[in-house]
């Protein structure tokens, strides 16, 4: 998608989406941000034809080449209605039989449901009862990155990750299902249904899959490698991720359609900073940190500005 022209009104703007799309270009039309609103070209291979109607446009714009790809482009909105309507009246949306108000897609659900079943596994009945989650040590080290056990206090591991050498590979992604505390899962999973719907109503299922899978086994090998200890679980890594993703891309690519308010960047990075400090306690910080380069990194590569940067 490449930016054609700016324009000061939106009824401006519209026109020559119309025109566009009688001609067969498809454009979409974005509010700028230094005022007005912009027509982007999405097959920038059209580029000289969509430069060629938007100049016939302003030298005679009651031209008949001009009128005819008016015509055509109620022809097609006409036919796109028509066929909206066929396809709601035969098709079922799986989507939605998965959603919870419209928010959490199929992936985003199976996630949350995989916490909260890993929660109750690993959580003893007293701790249940006093919302003490994951306090069975046996089982939470099943799970996590690498064994270990709780003797006096201290953990103890062998430190050269026999596990995963072991063929258990499991131990990459599962430390994420881990919980510990209350407010440790519920912030979790607040998050991920908010970000993790965002993606699945814009993107296929499996790209949200795949990216919990890469945020998921990289920032949690960089909490055991950078900090020292397998004794750290929670989908906050994965969160982070998310965030980065749907914020730079929101960023670069406005057509995408992502967008991260102001004041949830604030207190997500807020937070990001508040946890180094020590004063929240032990934090996975280095899975933070991890998940949000990289999700920053996978948006930036997937809103296509390197592309854009290298042509000019």
């Amino acid at each position: 998608m490449r930016k054609l022209e700016r324009f000061d009104s939106e009824e401006q703007a519209g026109a020559l989406a119309d025109v566009l799309l009688g001609a067969g270009i498809r454009c979409s039309t974005l509010p700028s941000r230094e005022g007005g609103t912009d027509v982007w070209v999405e097959d920038e291979r059209r580029m000289n034809e969509a430069r060629a109607f938007s100049a016939e446009l302003k030298r005679n714009p009651a031209s008949a080449s001009l009128n005819d790809a008016r015509r055509r482009a109620g022809e097609v909105r006409k036919a796109q209605e028509q066929r909206e309507r066929a396809a709601r009246g035969r098709v079922i949306q799986v989507r939605a039989r998965f959603s919870v108000s419209g928010r959490m897609g199929p992936v985003t659900l199976l996630l949350v449901l995989a916490c909260v079943l890993v929660a109750v596994l690993t959580t003893s009945s007293k701790g249940l009862a006093r919302l003490d989650i994951g306090d069975r040590t046996e089982v939470v080290s099943w799970l996590s990155f690498q064994s270990y056990v709780l003797e006096g206090g201290y953990y103890r591991w062998f430190a050269r990750l026999p596990d995963l050498a072991h063929g258990q590979i499991w131990r990459l992604f599962t430390p994420s299902l881990l919980h510990f505390g209350l407010l440790h899962i519920v912030f979790n999973l607040w998050w991920l249904i908010d970000l993790g719907g965002k993606v699945e109503q814009r993107q296929p299922s499996w790209l949200l899959l795949l990216l919990v899978l890469v945020l998921s086994g990289l920032s949690n090998s960089a909490q055991f490698l950078l900090g020292a200890s397998p004794a750290f679980g929670g989908m906050s890594g994965v969160v982070y991720g998310l965030f980065g993703y749907v914020w730079v891309r929101g960023r670069f690519d406005p057509a995408s359609g992502y967008a991260v308010g102001t004041q949830n960047v604030i207190w997500m990075l807020g937070f990001f900073a508040l946890c180094w400090t020590g004063l929240l306690g032990p934090v996975a910080n280095f899975a933070h940190a991890a998940g949000l380069g990289i999700g920053a990194l996978w948006g930036y590569l997937a809103s296509g500005a390197l592309g854009r940067v290298s042509r000019r």
